[in-house]
């Protein structure tokens, strides 16, 4: 079984959770503070075609800040958009579905680019 197969069921080992999760034994979960935010980035990137830097700047000036609580910065936003990918038509960050309305939004902004 592989690492995104492992994820997908629920599996995660020991690393720390990435931005958004949270570990609960050898599981990860949306963490209740943070998955919002992930949302949010997910949103502005691919509903308003924002660039990562100007991802940062909205989430900065909205007072949103890390995990380690520093500004939002290239890197930082780009790690979040870095663990989502769409495969079959579904939407995943992190090996897990992502909700429908979401996964739409993403299959006509990659129509578009075609």
């Amino acid at each position: 079984m592989g690492r995104l197969s492992d994820v997908a069921n629920g599996l995660y080992g020991v690393a720390p959770a990435p931005y958004g999760w949270v570990n609960v034994g050898k599981t990860i979960r949306h963490h209740h503070t943070e998955w919002p935010v992930v949302q949010k980035i997910i949103e502005l990137r691919f509903e308003r075609g924002l660039t990562i830097v100007e991802i940062a700047e909205v989430l900065n000036r909205g007072g949103k800040r890390t995990r380690m609580g520093k500004r939002w910065g290239y890197y930082s936003v780009r790690s979040v958009l870095s663990k989502m990918h769409i495969h079959d038509e579904k939407a995943y960050h992190m090996g897990r579905h992502m909700e429908p309305t979401l996964v739409v939004k993403l299959q006509d902004k990659e129509k578009k680019d075609d």
